[in-house]
């Protein structure tokens, strides 16, 4: 199964990264969104930094140690931005 070509077209803004925090994949609606607030679409080979706030970057982080401890499991993730929150 081709996992990012399911996710393609998903109305859902979708980012991957891999244990480096490095981006390795993008959905089309997260470019339309990075276009929007960043005005620059593609993030994938870049760092959760270039992408979030400190504090935010660092919440994350924090969800990918306790994951990696099996301390919780990620189903989701809510972000603040100026308009509202992301989910």
């Amino acid at each position: 199964m081709d996992v990012a070509r399911m996710f393609e077209d998903i109305n859902v803004a979708i980012v991957a990264s891999d244990a480096n925090y490095q981006i390795i994949y993008q959905n089309k609606k997260c470019r339309e969104l990075f276009r929007k607030i960043f005005n620059r679409t593609d993030y994938v080979g870049s760092n959760l930094d270039e992408c979030h706030r400190t504090e935010t970057t660092e919440k994350v982080k924090g969800y990918y140690r306790k994951y990696k401890e099996k301390k919780i499991q990620i189903d989701y993730y809510v972000m603040e931005e100026p308009s509202g929150k992301i989910t």
